[in-house]
């Protein structure tokens, strides 16, 4: 069913996309793994230890 898919899973295929407003060019694989690198950073300035 057309409508039971969870959003944006048409555009799944879609990898690299160009801002409109600014025309920068965005990779989809690239910002996903600098927002994991974040989020590891921001957990290691908290305190939580490396294993």
């Amino acid at each position: 069913m057309p409508g039971s898919r969870p959003k944006g899973i048409a555009g799944l295929g879609i990898r690299e996309w160009t801002c409109s407003g600014c025309g920068v060019t965005h990779d989809r694989d690239i910002n996903a793994a600098r927002n994991i690198l974040a989020a590891g950073h921001g957990r290691l300035a908290v305190g939580i230890p490396v294993l």
